[in-house]
């Protein structure tokens, strides 16, 4: 089994209900909606850093699934001595509590940037052997359209649609997206 991206669409109120209250979070109550990319969110960032115009929101498609927002606590990773049990497990602690996200302005300049890449853009952007030169996991990438291929442009293409579909849905301004890649 692979790294899964988890997107969740939260409701306004109920995400602020987690920031006031540093209430953990509940996948079964907190999420309105949710959507899963087994193993292809690296391929769909690059892709779409390569073909959304990111001039107006510079590494917006690099963070897509792998927010630098979060609620929790910040540490400094210069200061975990990473020979330490202690320092490791309270990093890991911290680390597992933080809630990463996109705000609600942000997910609609997401939804903006997706919709702005038409099938064919996406398609050019699509380069195979330069993710697996760049090491894009799962750098297995390929061109191969037979019926049990997998990590080609059709596949990603399919997740592509899938994605832009979920930010054109809670785009409305009353969703955060809670970002999760395990």
């Amino acid at each position: 089994m692979g790294q899964v991206a988890s997107l969740h669409s939260v409701p306004i109120a109920r995400f602020q209900r987690l920031a006031d209250t540093a209430a953990p979070f509940v996948y079964a109550v907190d999420v309105e909606e949710s959507v899963y990319f087994d193993q292809t969110f690296q391929g769909l960032t690059y892709t779409l850093a390569k073909a959304c115009d990111n001039t107006a929101a510079p590494g917006l498609m690099e963070h897509l699934f792998e927010s630098t927002e979060f609620l929790g606590e910040d540490f400094d990773l210069a200061k975990v001595d990473w020979d330490s049990d202690a320092d490791l497990d309270h990093y890991m602690a911290l680390e597992e509590a933080r809630i990463y996200y996109h705000s609600p302005d942000k997910v609609q300049a997401i939804a903006a940037c997706l919709a702005t890449v038409t099938d064919e853009a996406f398609l050019a952007a699509f380069d195979p052997a330069d993710m697996n030169r760049q090491g894009v996991y799962p750098g297995v990438w390929n061109r191969n359209t037979g019926p049990d291929e997998a990590f080609n442009e059709q596949n990603t293409l399919q997740e592509f649609h899938f994605l832009r579909d979920f930010f054109a849905r809670i785009s409305s301004g009353a969703y955060y997206c809670v970002c999760y890649v395990g």
